[in-house]
Formats: structure tokens, sequence, C-alpha cells
């Protein structure tokens, strides 16, 4: 009985190693010499224009001070910014009193959210 799972066992050990050793090599990245000579040659005449990279604003309103002796405070992501400052590429323009949303400018955009918001957009500069 022993002598039966034991020829078993070391048939099913061998025949995942006869079918891979027929397998022809995979060569680098599982391409043919010919296409990567293809590929190398693209590589040679240069690269295609690439799409650039859409940023993304993703920005917490954390408050707002307004204040009528001096400029009034937005806090961005946990910072101050005086409106009418730009802070990296966005820029405080103001409050909304009549429903107490910030307005931003970001490439072009106006942004508009309320304190404890976080406001997501995509640009493309």
């Amino acid at each position: 009985m022993r002598s039966i799972v034991s020829c078993v066992m070391l048939y099913v050990a061998a025949v995942p190693t006869m079918v891979w050793a027929e397998l022809p090599t995979l060569g680098r990245l599982f391409y043919t010499p010919q296409e990567r000579q293809i590929l190398n040659q693209g590589k040679a005449l240069g690269a295609l224009p690439v799409a650039p990279e859409p940023q993304v604003l993703a920005i917490w309103i954390d408050g707002y001070v307004n204040r009528t002796s001096s400029r009034s405070t937005l806090w961005l992501n946990g910072r101050a910014v005086p409106f009418g400052v730009q802070y990296g590429q966005v820029t405080a323009i103001g409050v909304d009193p009549t429903n107490n949303q910030v307005r931003l400018h970001w490439y072009g955009q106006l942004l508009q959210g309320k304190p404890g918001q976080q406001i997501n957009a995509v640009a493309i500069p």
C-alpha cells in the first residue's frame, strides 16, 4: 500500500517538471528577440508624447474668521491663509455671506465649499 502511495506521489511531482521542461524559454519580459528589437528601436527614436498628468486638489476647509478691522483669514489644511493670498496654487477669494460658502480660485476654476468640507477637483494645467 505504501509503495503505491509513494509511486503516485513521485508521478505527481514529476509531471509538472516534465511539462515545464518542454515550455519554450520565456526571454526578457515574455517577448521574442524580434519583438524586443522592435521595442528597442522605438526607444531609440524617442518616446511618444505623453499627456500631462492631471493635478488633483484635495483640500480641507477648516474654517474662517471675518474681521472688520483687518484682513480676514481662512484655514486650509490646517494653515492660516489670508483672503487674497495664494496658498500653493489656490487663492482664497472670499466668503459668500448668503450661504456661508468659501470661494477659492484654482487653475481658472471657481471652487466653493463650506467649513468642514473637503474639496476635490481635477485640472490639467
